[in-house]
């Protein structure tokens, strides 16, 4: 699989719904979701930039920032704050309305 940086870029919301036992599963913000408590997400930008959120204590997302990069099918993460752990989503399907890394 090939992966097109530019289709990566914009927000992404976690679909836990469609997860699976080894898959985890984003969908475009404008994607219709079922109601949530709240979602973690990602905000991939063409100049290298990520906004990472989580879901905080009331349901909020809590935005972290840093810099993305990919490196075939492995997305990197790596975040201004030091004390932040890196991670790397392992990418198994990428389109405009679905993306998929495993587990």
């Amino acid at each position: 699989m090939t992966v097109d940086p530019g289709v990566l870029c914009g927000s992404w919301l976690h679909s836990r719904e469609e997860d699976t036992p080894t898959e985890v599963v984003y969908r475009p913000v404008s994607y219709r979701f079922p109601r949530s408590r709240g979602r973690d997400g990602l905000h991939l930008s063409s100049d290298g930039t990520v906004r990472v959120a989580g879901i905080g204590p009331t349901d909020l997302a809590r935005p972290t920032g840093g810099r993305w990069r990919l490196d075939e099918t492995r997305l990197h993460i790596e975040f201004d704050d030091p004390a932040a752990a890196p991670q790397v989503l392992d990418l198994v399907e990428v389109s405009r309305d679905r993306l998929v890394a495993k587990r």
